[in-house]
């Protein structure tokens, strides 16, 4: 029988005596306390009541060894940690343990600024009948703000409680650590001119007390020979918390042990244009933080040469946060380097990257083979593999499945070419994976979705469509990464005039007839045929050529969108024309030259 098929118990003073002592602590990456006041209730009251209240999941820890499966931090408000004899680590239930001890300490009241300080009491009837069965006398638990009333009336004092049949959890406390109020003393306040009273109301306390100290808590224990990862798993998968804990929390606690410092304060540092950050990772900071965390434990998966296909669950093994700590710098040079290749290629923002995958895989790349600044012509060659790497990725279906699978073998294979010469990487393998033909692009019977949705090749398009300046139509400003985020999606052919001649939703939203816009050409434009607006330009004194400059910086043939209509194959013919200008220019890019 396996020694996990029954857990083992604990009563409620056993538990708070070994956090008093120092004995039992938690691994840094369990966060702190998020219950909120009602399920602290709720939990207290189940223990009153001999209710489920689950089971606790601990590692055993061996003290004889210097190095610990996970670095331990004891619970707030409790004393510091006895290394020598912390013998338990907490890795499912810190909720719980936590909540009960801050509760029976009365740390709720003496808390930080931020926190309103309260008080945890216990709702009993006949508290002061010596003949009350304890357990049926409790009626609930109830949680009161030191500044706020219940029935009207503020609890100060003892005897104010008293009146109401609440008697304060931290009562529980007594003789369990020295600062807490006794039992004694506060039924002598209750009834501080009759010692019969005060008596009589202490046995009932007492009963009440020993009601709560003595109820099991049950967990299961694992050996202190049980490795890092299996320990890991094991709380993952059983995880109970109504704020789960993943491997990317995990590994950022053992992060920020090893640096002595907060992942936030990390990334706050980093030495990447602010600007660029937020237009790759958004500007909602604690967003921000975890997707650069995240992205870094990706790339150091690939550097550490993992035995099988890098994911999330590799983020907790040592070496992976051990690269992440010690080559933090170089890898958000990385990062810095890849943001800024992707700016080169027209790439500008999060909202329009085909795909993610790269932002993985050329950080790792960069960081192995990247040639010094000394030697630009391996520097050229370094970014002409970087740009059909990319560009693949990101029109071919090689990333459709088995993501993590493929952009294993790719970064290895990439790597190859860059270091050794070779160029035989799966992705570079038009035969198994083409770039988009002609036919593909212009496809009407069965389009590509639009790009403001997540195809990876439509959402291309557009970025291509960028590549010779993307002039806008009435401004005459190029675009650029510094107004991309004001560009606006305009269909060339209009969504009311496609329809009107009966075009379906699918055709009518094609990638090839988008161009990004700003905002007032878009509204200018609005529903016009497209040679009417040309028209109005040409009314407007401006140039043939110079109106031709325009539209053709955003790849769109000019004779065919100079039509009134998508009748008479209008609209085919501009796609078709338009798909060809795409067809070359996909082919170069994935062939590693610029555009």
């Amino acid at each position: 029988m396996s020694e996990y098929e029954h857990p083992k118990h604990r009563n409620v003073l056993e538990w708070l005596q070994l956090i008093s002592q120092g004995n039992v602590s938690l691994p840094r990456f369990q966060r702190g306390l998020v219950w909120k006041d009602e399920t602290i209730e709720e939990f207290i009251l189940a223990l009153l009541k001999k209710r489920p209240v689950g089971v606790l999941l601990i590692l055993e820890n061996d003290v004889s060894k210097d190095e610990v499966a996970f670095a331990p931090q004891r619970l707030r408000y409790a004393p510091e940690i006895n290394k020598s004899t912390c013998r338990e680590l907490i890795l499912d239930g810190q909720q719980r343990l936590t909540a009960l001890w801050r509760a029976i300490i009365d740390a709720f009241y003496f808390v930080d600024s931020i926190e309103s300080p309260r008080r945890f009491f216990i709702k009993v009837n006949n508290l002061d009948n010596d003949s009350m069965s304890v357990e049926e006398s409790v009626e609930d638990v109830r949680c009161i703000k030191a500044n706020s009333k219940q029935d009207g009336k503020a609890i100060k004092d003892a005897r104010e409680a008293f009146d109401k049949g609440l008697v304060p959890v931290n009562l529980m406390a007594d003789r369990i650590t020295q600062d807490n109020v006794s039992i004694e003393n506060w039924c002598d306040e209750v009834f501080p001119d009759n010692s019969e009273k005060s008596r009589s109301l202490e046995r009932n306390v007492r009963k009440l007390s020993e009601l709560l100290r003595s109820r099991n808590i049950a967990y299961y224990s694992l050996p202190p020979d049980t490795s890092r990862e299996d320990a890991i798993d094991t709380f993952i998968k059983t995880n109970e918390s109504s704020s789960k804990v993943s491997r990317f929390d995990i590994a950022v606690a053992e992060i920020e042990v090893q640096r002595r410092q907060p992942l936030r304060e990390m990334v706050r540092e980093i030495n990447i244009e602010p600007q660029r950050l937020t237009r790759f990772f958004g500007d909602d900071e604690d967003r921000c933080i975890s997707d650069i965390g995240e992205l870094a434990l990706k790339i150091a998966c690939l550097l550490v040469d993992c035995p099988q296909v890098p994911t999330d669950k590799y983020y907790t093994d040592k070496s992976v946060i051990d690269v992440v700590t010690d080559r933090w710098s170089e890898i958000e040079k990385a990062i810095d380097w890849t943001l800024e290749f992707f700016e080169s290629e027209c790439l500008y923002d999060k909202r329009r990257l085909p795909s993610v995958v790269p932002l993985r895989v050329i950080p790792a790349l960069y960081i192995h083979f990247c040639p010094p600044e000394s030697e630009p012509d391996k520097q050229a060659r370094f970014s002409k593999i970087v740009r059909q790497y990319c560009w693949s990725s990101f029109v071919t279906n090689r990333y459709e499945r088995n993501v993590n699978v493929r952009l294993w073998e790719d970064y290895k294979s990439v790597l190859k070419c860059g270091i050794y010469g070779e160029i035989e990487a799966p992705i570079f393998d038009k035969s198994e994976y083409p770039v988009p033909t002609i036919n593909e692009l212009a496809d009407l019977k069965h389009p590509l979705p639009p790009p403001t949705g997540v195809k990876a090749l439509s959402r291309a398009i557009i970025v291509v469509s960028l590549k010779s300046g993307a002039i806008d139509l009435a401004s005459d400003v190029s675009a650029s990464k510094d107004n991309i985020h004001k560009r606006q999606y305009h269909h060339l052919f209009p969504k009311a005039l496609l329809k009107k001649e009966g075009r379906t939703l699918s055709e009518i939203n094609h990638p090839l007839n988008y161009a990004l816009v700003s905002e007032t050409t878009n509204k200018m434009l609005a529903a016009e045929p497209p040679v009417e607006y040309l028209k109005k330009r040409l009314k407007l004194d401006f140039d043939i050529g110079d109106i031709k400059r325009r539209v053709e910086s955003h790849l769109i043939p000019f004779e065919q969108l100079n039509v009134n209509s998508g009748l008479n194959n209008n609209y085919e013919r501009f796609i078709n024309s338009r798909a060809k200008l795409f067809e070359k220019a996909l082919n170069d890019l994935c062939e590693g030259r610029k555009v």
